[in-house]
Order: C-alpha cells, then sequence, then structure tokens
C-alpha cells in the first residue's frame, strides 16, 4: 500500500490535523475523553507538534473529515523502536464518532495508519484500545482491527500515580 498523506474514499478524507482545526478536534476528542480539558488538548497538539519538527509522519493526529469537514474521527500515533518489533508505529488513541458510517471511518483511519507504517519501514502497528472511554470504542473497534489481520498480542495496565506521590 503506497502511503497518500491525505487518503481519500466515500466522501471521508484522512490527514494530519492542522492548528486551525484543533478547537473543532477538541469536540470529538472531549466525548471520548470528557476529563482533557481544552488547555490540555492544546498543550498536547503542540508538544506533538513541536516533537515532529521536519519530521511529519513519525508522530502525528490524524484526523477524518466527511465532505463538508465536519471531523468524525482521529488517532494519536508515533513512530517507535520496539525490543520485539523493531520499527513499530504505535496508536495510542484512535477514536470514530460517526454513528451511521463509523465503520468506514475507522477503516479510512486503519488505513491511513497502516500505509503510514509501511512507508516507515515499520513491522508492525500496535493499536491501544482504552476502556472505559465515554461511547466506548473498544470493542467493535477491536473486532474491525482483527478483520483486518491485528491480533492480541499484550495488556496495556495503567497505575495512576498521585502527583503529590500518594499511591
Amino acid at each position: 500500500m503506497r502511503h497518500d498523506p491525505n487518503c481519500s474514499s466515500r466522501g471521508v478524507d484522512v490527514a494530519l490535523l492542522v492548528h486551525e482545526s484543533v478547537d473543532r478536534a477538541f469536540a470529538l476528542l472531549q466525548h471520548a475523553l470528557p476529563d482533557v480539558t481544552l488547555h490540555d488538548w492544546r498543550d498536547f497538539v503542540r508538544e506533538q507538534h513541536a516533537a515532529t519538527g521536519d519530521r511529519p509522519a513519525h508522530r502525528g493526529i490524524l484526523v477524518a473529515r466527511d465532505r463538508r469537514g465536519v471531523i468524525l474521527g482521529l488517532a494519536i500515533f508515533q513512530h517507535l523502536r520496539d525490543l520485539r518489533h523493531h520499527q513499530v508505529l504505535q496508536v495510542d488513541l484512535c477514536v470514530v464518532l460517526d454513528l451511521l458510517h463509523r465503520q468506514n471511518v475507522a477503516e479510512r483511519l486503519i488505513a491511513e495508519l497502516e500505509a503510514r507504517a509501511e512507508h516507515l519501514a515499520c513491522q508492525a502497528v500496535h493499536f491501544a484500545l482504552p476502556r472505559g472511554l465515554s461511547g466506548d470504542n473498544s470493542e467493535w473497534m477491536a473486532s474491525l482491527l482483527t478483520d483486518r489481520g491485528h491480533i492480541v498480542e499484550s495488556r496495556v495496565f495503567c497505575k495512576r500515580i498521585d502527583p503529590a506521590g500518594r499511591t
């Protein structure tokens, strides 16, 4: 699959998030992660863009839009070195909220992520599907990933650390 920075299929365009769309993307993100503030989101995006520098394929935020420009999905990714799979594209969050065409939107995002992984000569794509998201995407997204040839290889555990040092 050839990398195309602006995939388009069946009325869904997928491209990197641009500065002008950061606040619009926040509306979709907040539906999935209601505890994230607009300030936190803007800081995160700013850090992503600063860390990317002149290598935008290595880290970023993809957005899927319909023909009217409405953001229907987003994915946060980064290119990492992994001991087991060597070069990987790690997808930390993939959220789709289009109720009528969510499978199409998710397939477009996943196809673009897989194309970026191939472009970067990655040996694997790792998808994290966080549980407990508002409007939980994880079950149907897991089924879609399985249908596309992805397998479960690990589980991620999280222990929140109190900034004051209390656990």
